[in-house]
């Protein structure tokens, strides 16, 4: 009974922590199931395996990682899935160049496989010159022009270089392909309102519908934008000004931060 009871806990856990891989969770949630738990060869253990891998490099478990990666290579040793998480592995070490030759030699044997070119543009990005990365992003989205994750990072690139104009361009591509992106349009609010595009406030009006809870960044951008502007150039400004702001009232409402948020959204709510 012992060992049913065990083996009904373990498979529970398995499909938590799939749940949690396919949600993009927390990495330390996974990290917590997978604490303690004993894996067989099952195909949901294999599939276990590779999220509590990725997610033990996202929060520096090196010594997990590389244990889910040594079980995951001694079943598959000529997988190109395996291999991947071989170079991500290496380059959570610091071995960028041994990482590298893992990616292109994946590039070299599968031209279709888009997971390897974006390893290689985020080593570039980190390693090298913001035109060298620019240059692999755009290889990588010339290959596959629909890839999201591609323009937003590159999208964020230009706007470490303060292209402001070339940001715009990667993350209306983004909207296209992608237009329920909330953060996308939150985004783009910010690039317009740097322009002091009057539009922004509409992208910023647009996420909040998207993700109207537990979306401050979109609601401080919708309260500056009407705050920006005179209440009678347009009859929706003050109506989305006192939609903002209540949306942060209630987002802070039980924080520590409260009386400090409300020192400010009452400049917010009495400028002309």
């Amino acid at each position: 009974m012992y060992t049913c009871k065990r083996k009904n806990m373990t498979s529970t856990a398995l499909q938590s922590i799939k749940a949690l891989g396919k949600s993009r969770a927390s990495c330390t949630d996974v990290v917590r199931l997978a604490g303690g738990l004993k894996l067989d060869d099952s195909e949901d253990a294999l599939v276990a395996r590779e999220i509590i891998c990725k997610a033990a490099l996202d929060c520096g478990k090196i010594v997990l990682a590389i244990r889910m990666l040594g079980e995951l290579e001694r079943r598959f040793p000529k997988s190109q899935r395996v291999a991947l998480l071989r170079g991500m592995v290496l380059e959570a070490e610091g071995k960028f160049a041994q990482a590298q030759a893992i990616y292109q030699d994946l590039v070299a044997q599968n031209q279709s496989n888009l997971a390897a070119p974006r390893r290689i543009a985020a080593l570039t990005r980190d390693g090298a010159s913001a035109n060298a990365a620019a240059q692999e992003l755009n290889k990588l989205i010339g290959d596959n022009f629909a890839d999201v994750e591609a323009w937003m990072e590159m999208a964020d690139l230009q706007l470490s270089q303060a292209a402001f104009a070339e940001a715009a361009y990667c993350l209306e591509e983004v909207l296209l392909a992608n237009p329920y992106h909330h953060a996308c349009h939150t985004l783009y609010g910010e690039v317009a309102f740097t322009f002091e595009d009057k539009q922004g406030r509409a992208y910023f009006a647009q996420s909040l519908c998207i993700k109207p809870q537990s979306n401050p960044r979109a609601a401080w951008g919708l309260a500056l934008c009407c705050a920006a502007e005179p209440l009678a150039a347009d009859d929706n400004t003050k109506q989305l000004r006192a939609k903002a702001l209540a949306m942060l009232r209630a987002l802070y409402a039980r924080s520590d931060m409260l009386g400090l948020v409300e020192k400010v959204l009452a400049q917010l709510d009495a400028a002309p």
